[in-house]
């Protein structure tokens, strides 16, 4: 499914059901979007979690986005393989995002420090979580 069969799946249930849903939804895809994460951060972080979700069957269709937004295949290649990201600022990103995952949202302060060490900033623990927050809603 992709983020207009959402949106419109969204928009049929949510009228009666869930109305703040839709609204929720798209407000924290705009955020994510307009996050300090460059698109090639934003990117390993959407890709993580769908691959982290068992979400293989949806890869090959979101793969289609990374080429029109000229991502490097080295990127959207290590993630899909699981295999080493072309620098360590994003395996920074993917590790930080995995971490969050696995335990629950509980990262101790050498985590933090690992993913600030890689030359990020505390702000961006918090939109990795924004995105864990939409891709729980869109998945």
């Amino acid at each position: 499914m992709n983020d207009s069969n959402l949106i419109n799946l969204l928009k049929i249930h949510s009228q009666e059901s869930a109305p703040d849903l839709l609204k929720a939804y798209q407000n924290l895809h705009k955020l994510f979007i307009y996050s300090s994460f460059n698109i090639n951060e934003l990117t390993v972080i959407w890709i993580t979690l769908m691959i982290e979700h068992s979400y293989h069957n949806r890869i090959s269709t979101h793969n289609t986005i990374p080429k029109a937004m000229n991502i490097d295949n080295a990127i959207t290649y290590a993630l899909r393989n699981e295999t080493e990201l072309p620098s360590k600022k994003l395996e920074a990103v993917r590790t930080l995002t995995l971490l969050i995952v696995r335990n629950r949202g509980e990262i101790n302060s050498n985590e933090i420090k690992a993913f600030l060490n890689a030359g990020f900033n505390l702000r961006q623990v918090f939109e990795i979580i924004l995105g864990l927050a939409k891709k729980t809603i869109y998945n």
